[in-house]
């Protein structure tokens, strides 16, 4: 299939930040009385959808948006020790240099976005869309499509959590699924992802098909 426009996630698809995320979360589990979890539990965790989590860290939608902003702070304290994958940045200007167009979406912040990825790189999306709710990717994505006046089966939308897979799912749009994120991808891979990527530098495989 060919895509006319690459619609990316940040957190576990771009950038590494899953160490400020560890690093932050015993604290914002007491505040929110959220399970703690070990570290051997980890891979437990990463092996789950993301409803499933939720149920096992004990935490109810409706505490969903005290806790994001929390982590969303945490992040935005941390932003200058959070990096791109390695690769992430060449497969992205590779990418833009074949003619696809860019665009992102995140929960995160749109500060973090832009110091963790650098204005150079910013400057190829042409749309940086943050904020959204967890579970709120799907309206987000559509409006960025409409916007930028692309057919949904020209676009992919590019994550690492089964979340993305929903979001990309309801917005009617193809999703690929990238390994080195949060999620395993043998958890992604029971979504139906149209591509798989092993390593950041195979997300430049999008440029045979465009």
């Amino acid at each position: 299939m060919s895509y006319r426009l690459v619609i990316f996630d940040f957190d576990g698809t771009l950038a590494d930040t899953f160490p400020v995320f560890a690093e932050n979360y015993p604290a914002i589990a007491e505040r929110n009385g959220l399970k703690q979890f070990a570290a051997d539990e980890v891979n437990a965790l990463r092996s789950m959808s993301t409803q499933q989590i939720l149920r096992s860290i004990n935490l109810p939608l409706w505490k969903l948006p005290r806790v994001t902003l929390d982590f969303r702070n945490a992040m935005n304290n941390n932003a200058a020790s959070i990096q791109p994958f390695a690769g992430i940045i060449e497969s992205l200007t590779a990418l833009r240099a074949d003619g696809l167009r860019l665009a992102l979406t995140s929960s995160n912040s749109e500060a973090v976005v832009r110091t963790v990825l650098g204005a150079q790189v910013c400057n190829d999306f042409e749309r940086i869309v943050c904020g959204a709710s967890i579970f709120g990717k799907a309206k987000k994505i559509s409006r960025i499509i409409k916007s930028l006046n692309i057919a949904s089966s020209e676009a992919i939308y590019i994550g690492d959590e089964t979340r993305d897979a929903k979001a990309a799912e309801e917005a009617n749009i193809a999703f690929g699924a990238v390994a080195w994120g949060y999620t395993r991808i043998e958890t992604l891979q029971t979504t139906h992802p149209q591509v798989c990527f092993s390593h950041p530098r195979d997300l430049q495989k999008l440029r045979q098909t465009s």
